[in-house]
């Protein structure tokens, strides 16, 4: 079973506003466009907690902080094309480092840098070395 988009608290403070006026819970249900079940868990919540917020989701806490991922950017701003383990060396020298891909990953998403490779312009021959001369 799919999930939805789950509401606003703006929308959700209006749905208790409305109950509280009177409306019926189906007439609010069609008003936005939701379920009757969603209508009673919404007032439900407000009623056990008091306030309109989502409760904290559980997730993975990150490996950086705000401030090393400020220090990755600065570094990779400063040296281009420094790969992801050198920024990880040269950044965290001592103590746990994040990984490469949490480099790569901080780098790509949160500050849209992107890897750069130097172009490799091909050798010239001494054929092209003489005709440049000549030109």
């Amino acid at each position: 079973m799919g999930r939805t988009n789950e509401l606003t608290t703006k929308k959700r403070a209006q749905i208790v506003i409305l109950r509280e006026q009177g409306l019926t819970l189906t007439s609010i249900a069609s008003r936005f466009n939701v379920t009757h079940s969603c209508i009673i868990k919404t007032l439900k919540r407000y009623h056990d907690t008091g306030n309109f917020k989502s409760k904290a989701r559980a997730g993975r806490p990150k490996v950086t902080t705000q401030r090393s991922d400020n220090r990755i950017h600065r570094y990779a701003k400063a040296y281009s094309f420094a790969s992801a383990s050198e920024i990880s060396s040269e950044v965290f020298p001592t103590g746990v480092a994040p990984s490469v891909v949490t480099i790569r990953r901080r780098l790509c998403k949160q500050f849209h840098l992107t890897s750069h490779v130097p172009a490799k312009k091909p050798c010239l021959s001494p054929k092209n070395i003489r005709d440049c001369i000549a030109f």
